[in-house]
């Protein structure tokens, strides 16, 4: 039935399988679905979600935890496909994690925001509650970040939308008031500076 809805939106059979195996090997926790409209294309995103159980035991190691794996594409363009791992590091500090988000997005009001909803966040939830993930893509100079904040308690109400429509060159850009669910920001594929904020989610 999942292969049905992906290959009638235009995923590719090689794409499907970078996250197929995943559901049978890796027991997954939940199927993400995402959608995001750019200037050039309409890009559709599955993502597959793994367990934090393991989380205390990859901290003691001091070792990596892979949390997502996702395909993104484009309708009708095969070449389009990308594919993504979201990788987390529980024995990172709360100032470890401010120099990476800083070195990823950059001193700016992107970055200043990332940074203060970051620090914010460290004081009302725990590390898991808060993940921070980096995106690893290969073959793209993408290099960003996910910043997970539904435990967290902010909304968009919390976001200085004229600053950053300012440094981003967005006019009239206004956006509801609703849950803030994660933000994410670093370089793009285009290697030019990007946050994306996700708010207002919910299950299907």
């Amino acid at each position: 039935a999942l292969w049905e809805l992906v290959s009638e939106s235009g995923l590719t059979a090689k794409g499907f399988a970078y996250v197929a195996a995943s559901l049978v090997q890796d027991a997954p926790t939940n199927l993400h679905f995402g959608f995001e409209a750019t200037a050039d294309a309409e890009v559709l995103k599955l993502y597959v979600e793994f367990s934090l159980a393991r989380w205390d035991a990859m901290k003691r190691a001091g070792s990596p935890l892979l949390v997502h794996r996702a395909v993104k594409w484009v309708p009708g363009q095969p070449d389009s496909i990308v594919t993504s791992r979201y990788v987390a590091y529980p024995k990172l500090t709360v100032s470890e994690t401010s120099e990476r988000i800083l070195m990823l997005l950059g001193d700016n009001p992107a970055g200043s925001l990332a940074l203060s909803l970051f620090n914010r966040a460290a004081g009302r939830v725990a590390a898991m509650e808060r993940l921070f993930l980096e995106v690893q893509e290969k073959d793209t100079p993408r290099q960003s970040f996910d910043l997970k904040l539904y435990d967290a308690g902010f909304t968009t109400a919390d976001i200085p939308i004229a600053s950053l429509a300012a440094f981003f060159g967005i006019k009239n850009l206004r956006i509801p008031t609703a849950a803030l669910g994660h933000i994410a920001g670093g370089l793009g594929r285009d290697a030019r500076p990007f946050l994306t904020l996700y708010y207002g989610g919910g299950r299907v």
